[in-house]
């Protein structure tokens, strides 16, 4: 049987040559907010990344617009008990490095860093814009 998937108050933002999409997901019993990470992989959008910070199984992808390649790590709640919080680390620390592994390095490349210095508010922004309240992962999104 397939899963029951939803999707509320899905909003974009474009940072450093990369849109993020910000929303908040369900997936079956577990859910919470949700970013995808698209960018310009041979002339078209493809989805590159994802963070998943769900309640009860939060977890990232790598090069979840390909199916062949899609893997997904989840987070152990003891290492990382702010899952957000952690997430938007990684975006605004790691995104590079994160591309690469991927296996996007020419996007990788391209990604303005220095957007990246300030920018990655806009994404903590868009993402607390579109969760219902008391429902941002596993703790509220600290301040920049």
């Amino acid at each position: 049987m397939m899963e029951q998937r939803e999707h509320r108050g899905q909003k974009k933002v474009q940072v450093g040559g990369l849109e993020f999409v910000c929303m908040h997901r369900m997936a079956g019993e577990d859910g919470g907010a949700s970013i995808e990470i698209y960018g310009d992989v041979d002339g078209e959008p493809f989805q590159v990344l994802r963070f998943d910070m769900f309640q009860k199984g939060p977890h990232f992808h790598y090069a979840p617009g390909d199916r062949a390649r899609n893997y997904q790590f989840g987070l152990d709640d003891k290492l990382v008990p702010r899952s957000v919080d952690w997430a938007l680390e990684q975006i605004r620390d790691n995104i590079s490095e994160m591309l690469r592994i991927a296996g996007f390095k020419a996007l990788a490349e391209r990604v303005d860093r220095k957007a990246f210095e300030t920018g990655w508010t806009k994404v903590r922004d868009c993402l607390a814009s579109t969760a219902p309240e008391g429902m941002l992962g596993k703790a509220p999104v600290k301040a920049g």
